[in-house]
C-alpha cells in the first residue's frame, strides 16, 4: 500500500541526497569530484543522471534511495507499488532537487556579496 507519509520521506531523502551528492562533486577538492570529472568521458544519458544534471539525478540516485530505505526499513513492497511509488518520488523529487538547489546557490552567492561589503 502507497501512503502519503512514505512518499513525502521518500522524497525529503532523495532530495537531501541529490543536492548533497552535488554539492560535494562540483569544485575541485570535493569529496565526490572524481565522479565528476570521470563523467566527462560518460554518454550524457549516463553521466547526467549520476551526476551531471541536478534534475536528473533523482531517477537514478531515487532508485538507490528507494531500494536502501525498504531495506533498512524491513518492507517488501509489490512490484506494482514499488513502481507507482518510485514513478511519483521520481517526478517530485525532479522538482524538488531544483528548487532546493536553486535557494541554496541564492543563499551562497548572497552571504559571498555581504562578506565582501
Amino acid at each position: 500500500m502507497i501512503s502519503v507519509h512514505l512518499i513525502l520521506t521518500l522524497v525529503l531523502l532523495i532530495t537531501f541526497w541529490c543536492v548533497g551528492f552535488y554539492m560535494v562533486s562540483r569544485e575541485k577538492g570535493d569529496i565526490f569530484f572524481f565522479v565528476n570529472e570521470a563523467s566527462k568521458y560518460w554518454p550524457d544519458f549516463i553521466s547526467k543522471p549520476v551526476v551531471g544534471c541536478i534534475n536528473c539525478m533523482a531517477s537514478f540516485h531515487g532508485t538507490i534511495v528507494q531500494v536502501l530505505y525498504y531495506w533498512l526499513i524491513g518492507y517488501m513492497p509489490t512490484v506494482k507499488d514499488a513502481a507507482i511509488t518510485w514513478v511519483l518520488v521520481t517526478v517530485i523529487c525532479a522538482g524538488t532537487t531544483g528548487i532546493v538547489w536553486v535557494i541554496y546557490r541564492y543563499f551562497e552567492i548572497f552571504c559571498k556579496l555581504n562578506r565582501e561589503a
